[in-house]
């Protein structure tokens, strides 16, 4: 980091912040430099919905929903598939839970064919499709991601400042108490609480009056 800082004949005194996700790393690099760090709030809800989604009364649904999407793909029963729909089928990845959301607003377009008889001559067993009970859970569960889908749309906005982005994750936190603990002000995920919450003090209110704030702003 120092030395990509010099090719631009800048130092570390130019620098008065630094941007990323939340991961580790990244806050080992700020404590290095001794810069606060301004993590990525898109990030944070990606956190959050890993976390929930591995939640036993989820991932249970979601597994399901996946397995039958990658046997959808299979040669075998893919040829079946294009019979009936123009639509593929889409498999999750542990890397962005938007995946997820895309592998199950697939399911719901697909749903209408996805019957064990349309599928007799294919290697989807019967138990693989789900039953009518699971159907409806999924689709809850898909008007549960819905805002937050709009939500993470949002956070990708250029012109977007860290008083919006605040407010969207208070509105997630205002409907969803229990996320709190990685989305809020003071999670602990956050590198320097002082420092994010003196900025949007300043954007809401132009002025800060937490000391410590105050402190954390005194580069400014």
């Amino acid at each position: 980091n120092y030395c990509i800082i010099a090719m631009y004949g800048n130092t570390l005194d130019n620098v008065w912040f630094l941007v990323s996700d939340n991961a580790r790393v990244n806050k080992a690099v700020a404590n290095l430099c001794e810069k606060p760090l301004i993590g990525c709030h898109s990030h944070l809800v990606n956190i959050e919905l890993k976390s929930y989604f591995e939640s036993d009364n989820v991932i249970t649904k979601i597994e399901k929903v996946h397995k039958l999407m990658v046997k959808l793909s299979n040669n075998n029963a893919l040829g079946t598939l294009k019979k009936i729909s123009k639509l593929k089928p889409i498999v999750r990845n542990d890397t962005r839970w938007s995946s997820t959301y895309n592998m199950i607003e697939r399911y719901i377009e697909l749903a209408f064919c996805l019957t064990a008889r349309n599928f007799e001559n294919t290697n989807i067993d019967d138990s693989m499709f789900l039953t009518d009970i699971e159907h409806q859970e999924i689709i809850q569960l898909k008007k549960f991601l819905v805002k937050f889908s709009a939500v993470n749309i949002t956070l990708q906005k250029e012109d977007l400042d860290m008083l919006q982005a605040r407010m969207l994750l208070d509105g997630i936190i205002h409907e969803n108490n229990e996320m709190a603990t990685r989305l809020s002000t003071n999670a602990d995920i956050v590198h320097n609480k002082h420092f994010n919450n003196g900025i949007i003090e300043i954007l809401e209110n132009n002025t800060i009056a937490n000391k410590n704030e105050l402190d954390a702003m005194k580069s400014f």
